[in-house]
């Protein structure tokens, strides 16, 4: 029996307040929120309930080997793709991207991944999808004006499973960075 999990930061307290807010105010009913703001590291993938103890190794030892990090979300973008995904960017981050990219490296034997597998890690935080082309050049400008910048220490990540009825991520552990 296999379970889907994903792998994300969760945003602190304050920032996740803001965010969520933005994305209730312009998205609505229409794209519900499973899962409070945060940066995806692992995408949705699926994993035998019997590999979860190498899983949860294997993440630990990752966060292990990483320091805190220092994270700025500064501006706004979007994905043209077909949720007309809009987001705040993540600066740059060397310690981001090699953190996502040992957790892929050394997850890979263990998981399924769901769907496609981006070739190129792209951190964001997402502020709305699930919009038409109009509502999205509408809400586009009208959060460039915000000028969104954020400043945090991220000390962990984790590890989340989707519920049984599919409609909410559960955090099943967390992970501190402790190099």
């Amino acid at each position: 029996m296999s379970a889907k999990h994903l792998i994300a930061i969760p945003l602190p307290a304050k920032e996740s307040g803001e965010i969520a807010q933005i994305y209730r105010q312009h998205c609505g009913d229409r794209a519900p929120r499973r899962i409070g703001p945060h940066i995806t590291l692992i995408y949705p993938f699926r994993v035998d309930v019997g590999k979860l103890p190498l899983v949860n190794s294997i993440l630990a030892e990752a966060a292990a080997a990483v320091d805190p990090l220092a994270i700025e979300l500064d501006g706004i973008d979007c994905f043209e793709n077909k949720e007309a995904v809009i987001y705040a960017k993540v600066s740059p981050n060397n310690g981001l991207t090699i953190l996502q990219s040992r957790l892929m490296r050394q997850l890979a034997p263990s998981i399924t991944f769901q769907g496609e597998v981006f070739e190129s890690f792209h951190p964001h935080v997402t502020l709305a999808k699930g919009l038409s082309q109009k509502e999205r050049e509408s809400l586009f400008g009208e959060l460039q004006s915000l000028h969104l910048r954020y400043r945090f220490q991220c000390d962990w990540f984790c590890l989340y499973q989707l519920n049984q009825s599919h409609t909410k991520w559960e955090e099943m552990q967390a992970f501190p960075l402790s190099a």
